[in-house]
């Protein structure tokens, strides 16, 4: 079935809203193959299924799914971004497709993170590359000029003609952030498993940034903790 699921915590009201072209598949991943970046995922191997009501409340095309899941995820109010209570998405929906759930890959995540190491440390040339994993020349081309896959890296345009590690990629990868994207960072640090070096690398926030709000040198105003937001907010909800 290709739809809308939505998972919703009896205890607390918190909703999940997900997306997949086979439901079915995705409920079992959820279960027995979490994904160590998912906050939904930590939760619910925490906690165990039975202490959420689940139910399929769309069915469309996998070409609708984008713009399904943004409007549910809306209509239920429950990205961490907008309602920091309200739920457990931690994006407001409507991404690219973050596997080879994508009907039209012909690609697995760990094939792609080969194809952008081999961009950014080789000098395999593309035509090669597409020979290697079978694939149009066309698609490394994507991959490299971040058209496709580019939430998998922190590239700024063109891998090749960049240089790995640089301090200043991606969206949130200057000194200057906005309030929303320093109460979306806060959020990651209290839930996201991930280290500060792995959410700075994996989702282009500078590593300062996270290191500066973290030990409350910065945008103080929007929380409480006092010293250190992750070891406060362990101690608290252990």
């Amino acid at each position: 079935m290709i739809g809308i699921y939505k998972y919703q915590n009896k205890l607390n009201n918190k909703i999940y809203i997900g997306r997949s072209i086979n439901i079915t598949r995705r409920k079992w991943e959820h279960l027995h193959s979490p994904s160590p970046y998912s906050y939904f995922d930590s939760v619910l191997q925490q906690i165990g299924e039975e202490a959420f009501d689940f139910e399929v409340i769309e069915e469309c095309t996998a070409e609708q799914l984008r713009d399904r899941e943004k409007y549910w995820i809306a209509y239920y109010n429950c990205c961490v971004l907008d309602n920091r209570d309200g739920g457990y998405n931690l994006t407001r929906g409507g991404e690219e497709y973050r596997s080879e759930e994508n009907p039209w890959s012909k690609l697995t995540i760990n094939q792609v993170e080969e194809i952008i190491d081999k961009l950014a440390n080789t000098t395999i040339s593309m035509e090669e590359l597409s020979k290697m994993y079978k694939v149009h020349r066309n698609t490394i081309s994507d991959i490299n000029r971040g058209k496709t896959w580019s939430w998998l890296h922190n590239y700024d345009g063109n891998i090749r003609k960049q240089k790995f590690g640089s301090s200043n990629r991606g969206e949130l990868g200057t000194n200057k952030i906005t309030e929303q994207e320093a109460l979306h960072i806060i959020r990651l640090l209290e839930v996201d498993p991930r280290s500060l070096a792995q959410i700075s690398r994996e989702e282009g926030i500078n590593l300062n940034i996270l290191y500066d709000i973290n030990r409350c040198k910065t945008w103080k105003h929007l929380h409480n903790y006092i010293n250190n937001i992750r070891h406060e907010y362990k101690l608290t909800n252990s």
